[in-house]
């Protein structure tokens, strides 16, 4: 009879464990379901698929988050449950996340080294973690630690290494994420950025940067239309020889602030 029960406990939690997953989208059904699956693996002292779907409750709860902090709250708990449950792998997994997502909310503070050191740790757990998980592949971190580069480097007004760092950063995420309004933006922002490190501007730069203003336009990306009109002031006081060194410099302070948030620059880029 002892038997018997703990058989029926068993298919009933992965019935219910089941369901919740059926149901992750919808946030009520899921808590019930994932409840239901949790309260019998407690009846058969279950510990470690007890703690697996504690975490895998918190994991999924991320998708109904409001904020970054939030879903950094439900990672960190699943990262425990996991580990009290002694999953190493899944610990790895939502611990890797965690760092990935800590390093995006580093840097929509304008805070660029921390964002990289966070991303540094998620890539050095994605060698234990299991893809895809909320990541694709290990890409994704690498293509944003070149982008948190980017920032540190030009915001430090060193605008070649910067604009290096921009085009790996491209090279990467052009692999999985061409489509994306992410890349979108910074494709055309480095473009814009390439033809103002030119030595000698044409006609034709003129006619990119108003071909890339209009693409901006379409996408609403209004903080980097102000870029680019920035750039096309900066290459015309170039090519017309009505340079001034200290206006040239205030707008390139100007690009460089709006890029990196200090003159009005917002993160809610793409």
């Amino acid at each position: 009879k002892q038997y018997d029960e703990k058989i029926a406990y068993d298919e009933y939690m992965n019935a219910y464990k089941c369901l919740a997953l059926a149901y992750r989208k919808n946030k009520e059904k899921f808590i019930e379901y994932i409840d239901q699956s949790i309260e019998y693996a407690k009846k058969m002292m279950d510990k470690k698929t007890f703690y697996y779907l504690l975490g895998l409750k918190s994991e999924n709860l991320m998708r109904f988050c409001n904020s970054l902090e939030e879903t950094l709250n439900y990672l960190k708990k699943a990262v425990d449950y996991f580990n009290r449950g002694n999953l190493k792998e899944y610990a790895k997994t939502a611990e890797m996340v965690y760092y990935y997502l800590k390093a995006k909310l580093h840097w929509i503070n304008n805070e660029y080294k921390l964002a990289l050191q966070m991303a540094e740790k998620s890539l050095e757990l994605s060698k234990y973690a299991k893809f895809p998980n909320y990541l694709y592949s290990p890409k994704a971190i690498v293509a944003d630690a070149h982008l948190y580069k980017f920032y540190i480097l030009i915001k430090d007004w060193k605008l070649k290494e910067a604009i290096n760092e921009l085009e790996t950063f491209l090279e990467h995420y052009e692999e999985f994420g061409s489509h994306t309004r992410k890349y979108k933006f910074f494709n055309y922002l480095y473009e814009g950025l390439k033809i103002m490190l030119n030595d000698k501007y044409s006609l034709e730069d003129a006619s990119k940067l108003d071909e890339l203003r209009r693409e901006a336009n379409n996408y609403n990306f209004k903080n980097l239309c102000q870029i680019l009109y920035l750039i096309t002031s900066y290459i015309t006081l170039k090519s017309r020889n009505l340079d001034d060194d200290e206006i040239s410099k205030n707008i390139l302070g100007d690009i460089v602030g709006k890029i990196t948030g200090k003159s009005g620059g917002s993160k809610k880029l793409y």
